[in-house]
């Protein structure tokens, strides 16, 4: 959940994900089959194949947990790139023999149970069940999960174990230890489940600095200086969305803004910095602080938090707002977001100075 919005995105996540498995993912079980509930926790999985469409273009990271899956379970290189599913589903027998040069063989190994289990690449498909192979590079370390319809009913359960060990497979244990249902619940204790915000971010780096002071009506406002590298390799190009909010546990309210700053694409030196800041009047007390610099058109978004004490400035007593450390404090007349009573206040929110660099504080006493 981003608390810089009205909106739970991670609830909005969960419910269109139940509709998804509600909608592809039932077939003759209710309310979903072993997809649905896959889906559920992980969502939509990096890389997906089913039989009769095995896409031929993976990523990387997909391409390495195909390849770890493979070495871990079979002695011999695959036919074909793994653009299906890696771990063995019930095959014809005859083409297996086949696959192996054991075409002709007519002793007891080569036509036992076991013997009809292949996995399904670019150069071999001889399956006999209707299968998917589901791919997660972040859950578990990377892992496949593998569904079949042993029944043809439309309704998908983990892919079975063999019941003898496959020519060409390392060891029935190997088998055990890599099948999809052992992975599916070993993944559930380490992460019961996945949400990846819309964004799938590339990080934006900024930094920022809070401070509290006395504001009207017994409220306390609290400023958040942000600073933003002038460098489109840090944070991409076009316009930032800057937000802030604050969350109160006790009384469950939250107080928000935010603001779009246009930015200035000629400054390209990477020492420069965006300086902005945002305001909130806020109630007395401790909350949660988030603060929040995004690029849409970028992809690019970074999001922190932490808790914040916020102070109350009455008139009964002598006091000092919190101190703000600065870069460069001057008269103005120019009203504008830095202004503070007749000065120009530029935060620093890096904290950073360079050698011989004149530093400003500036801070509020009450009584």
């Amino acid at each position: 959940m981003d608390p810089t919005t009205e909106v739970n995105e991670r609830l909005q996540e969960h419910y269109q994900r139940v509709w998804m498995a509600r909608q592809y993912f039932a077939g003759s079980a209710y309310p979903w089959d072993r997809r649905g509930e896959v889906y559920l926790r992980y969502g939509e999985p990096d890389y997906r194949s089913r039989s009769g469409r095995a896409p031929g273009v993976m990523s990387v990271a997909v391409q390495r947990v195909k390849d770890e899956l493979y070495a871990q379970l079979y002695t011999r290189s695959p036919r074909g790139a793994l653009v299906g599913t890696v771990f063995p589903v019930r095959s014809s027998r005859a083409m297996f023999a086949d696959s192996f040069n054991l075409m002709g063989r007519n002793d007891a190994d080569s036509h036992t149970m076991g013997d009809g289990y292949l996995p399904v690449t670019s150069g071999e498909d001889n399956s006999l069940v209707p299968w998917e192979s589901w791919v997660y590079v972040t859950v578990g370390g990377g892992m496949e999960i593998t569904f079949t319809d042993e029944m043809g009913s439309g309704h998908f359960n983990f892919a079975p174990i063999p019941l003898r060990q496959p020519i060409g497979m390392r060891s029935i244990a190997r088998i055990q230890e890599n099948a999809p249902e052992t992975f599916y619940m070993q993944a559930v204790g380490e992460m019961p489940e996945q949400y990846r915000p819309w964004w799938q971010t590339r990080e934006l780096e900024f930094y920022y600095d809070v401070a509290d002071a006395r504001g009207g009506y017994f409220m306390t406002q609290v400023d958040v200086a942000y600073g933003l590298p002038i460098d489109v390799e840090k944070i991409g190009r076009g316009d930032l969305t800057l937000s802030m909010a604050l969350y109160d546990s006790v009384t469950n309210r939250a107080f928000r803004t935010r603001r779009t700053v246009v930015r200035n694409d000629t400054l390209s030196d990477s020492n420069a910095m965006l300086t902005d800041l945002l305001t909130l009047p806020v109630p007395p007390g401790t909350y949660h602080l988030t603060v929040k610099a995004e690029n849409v058109s970028a992809n690019r978004v970074s999001l922190l938090q932490q808790v914040l004490a916020v102070e109350s400035y009455g008139d009964s007593e002598l006091q000092m707002s919190d101190p703000v450390l600065a870069a460069q404090i001057d008269e103005t007349d120019v009203d504008d977001s830095f202004r503070r009573k007749n000065l120009r206040v530029l935060p620093l929110p890096t904290r950073a100075f360079l050698v011989g660099q004149e530093m400003g504080l500036y801070f509020e006493v009450y009584n």
